[in-house]
Parts: structure tokens; C-alpha cells; sequence
């Protein structure tokens, strides 16, 4: 092709037709430029479509790990709900006369609920890649941007919160050994029957003073309080996650 035009510029400048060459030469620049021209806009479009599809399978990524994460908090819920069910057990037991069998469980129950808090952390690695790319703030739909924003604001607000439970939990716990009210051998895991029979004679002290009594007594419910709080927390992300779940991508729907 570039050698017809070549051609056709020889014959019309051997035959003196300056003209006619200035203008077949400035037609054929006009040519070239609408040729760039519309390259340049189909490489736009397809970078544009290219960037879509991208943000379009990330969209759908964040709606998986939404959906994972969802699964996550219920289990830590039913994991909370499990956990006020012990404590509730323990609380109905716990009494100047326990027997031996009620001691033996009481200290089971301790120890399940005195290790067994259940948080979770949000995977947010492919909210913060779009955010760092600059391609979440090139989502179209300003609606579903500020629902996916608000929902991720949510996770650091109440990772904060979560956290701070998680510590006060701890520390509920490590208060009664360090101020004395039980004694940390009697309530370790996998104890002899002679070491069980101890922990029974030295906690019924505990039993019979009314300021022990009140402090095991109290321990147990804060550790029932901070279980509720923590399973309420998920439930409100559950539902903020439910709200603002964004729907699957079309040209992603088979994946």
C-alpha cells in the first residue's frame, strides 16, 4: 500500500503536476493523522475496556472475601454463643456445695472459656490493592464505591474496638491468679485426679468467702459480657456486609 502511494507521487511529479502532488500529498497526510487518530482511540477503548474488566474481577474478588469473611464472624458468633452457654453452666454450680463432679466440670469449663476467644481479622489485601492502584477511585458505580468504603471503615473501627475486648478478656483472667483468688496449678489442663482433688479442698475457700466468692463470681460474668459484645459486633458487620455486598460482575458471573 505505501508503495502504490509512492507511485502515484513519482507519476504526478514527472508529469509537472506540482498541484495536483500538494494536493494528493496533504489528503494523504489528512489520511495518516485519521489513521493515528483512530488507532489512538481504539487503543484507548480497549485500555479502558482492559481497566473494566480488571476492576470488574477485583469487584468480584472483594465479593468473595466479603463473603468469607461473613463465614468467619458467624463462626465466631456460634463460637461466643458455645462459650455464655458454659459460663451460664458454671454460674448455675457455683455454689458453697459443689460437689467434686461440679468442680471437675467448673474447671473444664474455665479453661474452655478462659482460652477460647474467637476474633477475626477482615482480609482487606484486595480492598487496599485498589485503593493503592487508584483503580477503586475509577468505579463507576458511586453508590456501590461508597458502600464497599463505609463497609471497610467499619473493619478498622471495630478491629479497634475487638481488640480492646480481646485484651480486657486476658486480663480478667490473669487478674484472678495474680490477686490470688485461685490458684493457677488447679486450673491448668490435663490434671491428675489427686491434683483435681487439691483444686476442690482449696476452692471451696473460695466458696465460703464472700469477697472470693464475688470476685470468681463477677470474672465469670464480665467473661459472659465480653462474649456478647464481641458476637454483637459481628452480627452489626454481618449485616453491614449483607447491605453492602457488591452484586457479581456480568461478564464475570460463570467464574
Amino acid at each position: 500500500m505505501i508503495k502504490f502511494f509512492r507511485n502515484i507521487r513519482k507519476i504526478l511529479l514527472v508529469e509537472g503536476k506540482t498541484s495536483k502532488y500538494l494536493k494528493y500529498a496533504i489528503g494523504e497526510i489528512i489520511l495518516v493523522v485519521i489513521g493515528i487518530l483512530i488507532a489512538i482511540s481504539l487503543n484507548n477503548r480497549n485500555q479502558f475496556n482492559s481497566e473494566k474488566l480488571d476492576r470488574d474481577i477485583k469487584l468480584n474478588k472483594i465479593r468473595s472475601v466479603i463473603y468469607k469473611d461473613s463465614i468467619a464472624f458467624s463462626n465466631s458468633i456460634e463460637n461466643s454463643v458455645a462459650m455464655i452457654k458454659k459460663i451460664d453452666g458454671m454460674v448455675q454450680v457455683l455454689s458453697p456445695e459443689m460437689t467434686f463432679d461440679e468442680y471437675r466440670i467448673l474447671v473444664s469449663h474455665f479453661q474452655e472459656i478462659s482460652m477460647n476467644i474467637r476474633t477475626v481479622e477482615p482480609n482487606t489485601t484486595v480492598y487496599d490493592e485498589m485503593i493503592n492502584s487508584g483503580s477503586f477511585s475509577q468505579i463507576e458505580d458511586e453508590a456501590l464505591k461508597e458502600k464497599i468504603s463505609s463497609l471497610y471503615g467499619h473493619y478498622e473501627h471495630f478491629g479497634v474496638l475487638i481488640q480492646t475486648f480481646r485484651e480486657a478478656f486476658i486480663n480478667t483472667k490473669n487478674n484472678l491468679f495474680s490477686n490470688g483468688v485461685i490458684g493457677y496449678k488447679y486450673f491448668l489442663d490435663e490434671q491428675t485426679d489427686e491434683t483435681l482433688k487439691e483444686g476442690y479442698e482449696a476452692f471451696k475457700f473460695v466458696l465460703n468467702d464472700r469477697k472470693q466468692f464475688m470476685i470468681f463470681q463477677n470474672y465469670l460474668y464480665k467473661e459472659k459480657e465480653f462474649h456478647k459484645q464481641i458476637s454483637g459486633l459481628y452480627q452489626f458487620l454481618i449485616h453491614v456486609q449483607i447491605t453492602n455486598l457488591p452484586l457479581s460482575s456480568k461478564p464475570l458471573a460463570n467464574d
